[in-house]
């Protein structure tokens, strides 16, 4: 009778089990459920930006204060459970907030509207053209014949994934402009050059120099050089007129030859005095300054070695002792 009694009551708390175990789960169940649903019924679409580099916790906090998502945990464990934490783009996007968190990860993950792209000091714009294609799909062969060497300013855009050549060549261009603005225009005068030669001899700069003290100091150099008639004799200009170099990937030779420096390109400031006839790349804003402002010394000559430091010569006799202490 007792062992009778003990299955009897061994079959209500297993019973019992069962069902607080199935209430658990259809509660989970719900609640997971109400996560992911929308937030609203609404259909109106709001610009959500997500940075470049933007952290996924900084992502879901945004979306959950925005009222996008429920809860920014819950949004965190979906990427996980479905493989999606490395796939959130940077960008624009248009999201609704009756998106369910199924159509809200997908429009994160492939609805981007506009993608930031980096562009940085110093790239040519067959450079250039290589990252618009990549990033955008641009044509090279479109941008680069509309872009203009030396006004393509380097920086990090937002950029629609349906632009032409035409739109990122004008968003480029138009950013120029607003960065050298009316109090770098004043200042033009006074340096004896105009807009184009600035720009000219600041791409030169941008190659040359490797913080914004040498900039300043190559800077005063070369418009010394310049103004005494000297050739600039900058392996810059010589790497730009060489073009691309396909043994070694690059559009900038690092080994010169001796053949090269008689080039009769008249981009070789090594051969020819003056400045060349155009920018050799597109510079920043800080060697565009550098120009403008130089920094006065008795320097003539300049060297850098393997990592990048200047080594400054008043006589062309110190600049030979230089390249032969640290240059070889």
């Amino acid at each position: 009778m007792n062992k009778i009694r003990y299955n009897l009551v061994r079959k209500k708390l297993l019973l019992s089990c069962v069902v607080l175990i199935a209430g658990l789960v259809l509660a989970v169940n719900a609640l997971w459920s109400y996560f992911l649903s929308p937030t609203s019924n609404k259909a109106e679409r709001s610009v959500f930006v997500i940075s470049q580099g933007e952290s996924l916790s900084s992502i879901a906090q945004r979306l959950e204060k925005n009222g996008f998502i429920r809860n920014s945990l819950v949004f965190k464990l979906y990427l996980r459970l479905h493989n999606q934490e490395k796939n959130i783009q940077s960008g624009d996007f248009k999201l609704i907030r009756s998106f369910s968190m199924e159509e809200l990860v997908g429009e994160l993950t492939h609805g981007v509207l506009d993608k930031w792209v980096r562009i940085v000091e110093g790239l040519r714009k067959e450079e250039i053209a290589i990252i618009l294609e990549k990033e955008l799909g641009i044509s090279q062969k479109d941008f680069l014949s509309l872009a203009q060497e030396g006004y393509m300013f380097p920086d990090t855009y937002l950029l629609p994934v349906d632009a032409s050549a035409l739109d990122i060549v004008d968003i480029l261009k138009d950013n120029f402009d607003a960065k050298f603005d009316s109090q770098l225009e004043n200042q033009i005068p006074q340096s004896g050059l105009t807009k184009d030669q600035i720009v000219t001899l600041a791409s030169i700069v941008e190659r040359e120099a490797r913080d914004n003290e040498q900039r300043e100091i190559i800077a005063g150099i070369l418009l010394k050089r310049l103004a005494e008639g000297m050739p600039l004799e900058t392996d810059a200009t010589v790497q730009y007129a060489l073009g691309y170099d396909a043994k070694n990937n690059t559009w900038w030779r690092k080994n010169i030859t001796r053949e090269d420096l008689e080039s009769d390109s008249p981009y070789n400031t090594r051969k020819f005095a003056g400045l060349p006839p155009g920018p050799i790349c597109n510079p920043g804003l800080s060697a565009i300054k550098a120009v403008l402002n130089p920094k006065s010394t008795p320097y003539w000559f300049y060297a850098h070695d393997d990592q990048g430091k200047a080594y400054y010569g008043v006589t062309l006799e110190e600049h030979n002792q230089n390249v032969a202490n640290y240059l070889r």
